[in-house]
């Protein structure tokens, strides 16, 4: 993997920590239980992780969990008055622009080997 592309998946990491925080603040969108709290953090971990090994599933399905949130954000209520709320939005916008730069084919293609001839 380039090391531009590990850096992007740096970037989404850090994202993905603020979005659990923004999670946290007051004006939110909750989480279901502790448990759910718990299960998404470590939903977010493995797409993470895979994303650092080349993973274009994983990469397919952050996007997918990004813009499906981002959606349902804007339809249940963005923009609102609430700063916890308009930064959970933003963080997700900006989750799936690092994604969306973060080609699927940089992330594989770099873990084949050329075939000698």
């Amino acid at each position: 993997m380039a090391i531009t592309a590990r850096r992007l998946v740096l970037i989404y990491a850090a994202l993905t920590v603020l979005l659990n925080v923004a999670g946290l603040l007051p004006g939110n969108p909750d989480y279901s239980s502790p448990w759910g709290f718990v299960g998404s953090v470590l939903i977010q971990a493995l797409i993470v992780w895979r994303l650092w090994h080349g993973s274009g599933i994983a990469w397919a399905l952050g996007l997918l969990m990004a813009l499906l949130a981002l959606f349902a954000t804007v339809l249940s209520g963005m923009p609102s008055s609430e700063v916890g709320f308009d930064l959970f939005a933003l963080v997700l916008f900006a989750q799936a622009g690092v994604l969306s730069v973060l080609p699927v084919a940089g992330l594989t293609s770099l873990r084949r080997q050329p075939a000698s001839p």
